[in-house]
């Protein structure tokens, strides 16, 4: 996607099919060194996913305000962190809650 903003003659045609919107005034394709940034950054967040969830929300809310100073488009497209941890705390509930149940049925 960022490719293809750098490399189209007219990124700010790309903004709107692809964001539903206007692109703002101030809109700027990132730089190589930008993305090289943002893709450490994402790198990073891989990385805090490895580690206990409290932790691992801490590190992804520094992540989180470091990646949204970098490039308002770079912002944009990147997941919600949060909202993938958070999901990563349900799944684990639930497997918790199944390996439960399943122990309680070999019980009996």
């Amino acid at each position: 996607m960022i490719k293809q903003l750098g490399k189209s003659p007219g990124p700010k045609l790309l903004y709107k099919p692809w964001f539903g919107e206007e692109a703002p005034a101030s809109f700027a394709v990132p730089g190589p060194s930008v993305v090289s940034r943002w893709r450490n950054m994402m790198n990073q967040a891989a990385e805090a996913f490895r580690r206990p969830s409290p932790e691992t929300k801490d590190r992804l809310a520094k992540i989180r305000r470091d990646i949204a100073s970098l490039n308002p488009i770079l912002d944009q497209i990147t997941p919600s962190l949060t909202h993938v941890e958070d999901a990563r705390g349900q799944v684990e509930m639930a497997r918790q809650s199944l390996l439960h149940a399943l122990e309680a049925h070999l019980r009996h």
